[in-house]
């Protein structure tokens, strides 16, 4: 076996800190892209990393060879779920940049003469859709709307890979908190400004996983053999948007008085705002029995590890 970890989607928010932890841990990252210029731009801080040329239906020898017995693949590849309002033709977009570099990245398996040791793919959440009243756990069936069919479409495409004798590992994960950048990054300077509160109700669960315990989580999955399956990539203590918003608010000492209305942000948002206004509470059970330790179980902790420390 060699000692690469070949990465699909490395420019991505969680992909640039799981490169970092790669590194660090003395490991030969390949990152695969789209747009190989745009790439070694963004990874730049990164030096002695190898960047390649991926694009859909890209079957080349070269690829192959990255991929043959390698210690891991971990595909983060995805076009942004809140960058812009969900027209028909971002949806498409949303998509084709999941579905269809799986399904390259599997066929590139195939011709593997000796396959990888572990494929890891990234889902979310969503997969669950809204269902009232019920703790999800990855027993739970899918559930309803746009985001819960990307879903199934995109973990489909990854469990190809374990009909081929892959072992596949697909982790649904929250609300991923960071130093910077994603949700908390754009939620902080709000309540800095003093205009932070509560978005609709309130009372809907914000599933959340520090930063942190995810790439931990996907070092532990490379590791452990036994590790397979879908995973829920959650904190084991949930919240509701009232309790987060009181604790972000608490952490940076301001007041989060305002209110956004439920209309507000869907004529904002547009069918995203269904992702921010409901939520089920999703739980990790079985990265829990599987002996997975959680640095970060509770949210203050949390917060004050990325904001404050």
């Amino acid at each position: 076996m060699n000692n690469n970890i070949i990465i699909n989607g490395g420019t991505g928010l969680i992909g640039k800190y799981f490169i970092k932890e790669v590194l660090n841990k003395g490991i030969n990252p390949i990152i695969l892209t789209r747009d190989k210029e745009k790439a070694t731009q963004i990874l730049k801080e990164f030096s002695g990393i190898s960047i390649e040329q991926l694009t859909y239906k890209n079957t080349s020898n070269t690829l192959k060879n990255l991929l043959n017995d390698s210690k891991a693949v971990v595909n983060f590849a995805g076009a942004t779920i809140a960058k812009r309002k969900w027209t028909e033709e971002y949806k498409n977009i949303l998509i084709s940049s999941r579905v269809d570099s799986t399904n390259t990245l599997v066929s590139l398996m195939k011709e593997c003469e000796s396959k990888p040791k572990v494929f890891i793919n990234m889902s979310a959440i969503g997969y669950y859709g809204y269902q009232k009243g019920i703790v999800a756990t990855e027993e739970t069936g899918a559930g309803e709307g746009f985001i819960s069919e990307l879903c199934i479409k995109w973990e489909n495409a990854a469990f190809e890979a374990k009909s081929i004798g892959v072992r596949t590992v697909v982790l649904r994960a929250g609300i991923v908190l960071t130093h910077k950048g994603g949700a908390l990054g754009r939620m902080v300077p709000v309540f800095k400004f003093f205009l932070g509160g509560v978005l609709g109700s309130g009372n809907q669960w914000m599933p959340w996983i520090h930063i942190k315990d995810l790439i931990e989580l996907i070092f532990f999955a490379i590791e452990n053999e036994n590790f397979e399956g879908v995973f829920n990539a959650t904190s084991p203590h949930q919240v509701t948007n009232i309790e987060f918003t009181k604790t972000l608010a608490k952490v940076l000492k301001r007041p989060a008085i305002f209110k956004i209305p439920s209309f507000m942000l869907k004529l904002i948002l547009g069918d995203f705002a269904i992702n921010v206004l409901e939520g089920i509470q999703v739980i990790p059970e079985r990265a829990l029995k599987s002996g997975f330790k959680f640095t970060f179980k509770e949210l203050e902790p949390a917060l004050r590890n990325l904001l404050i420390n």
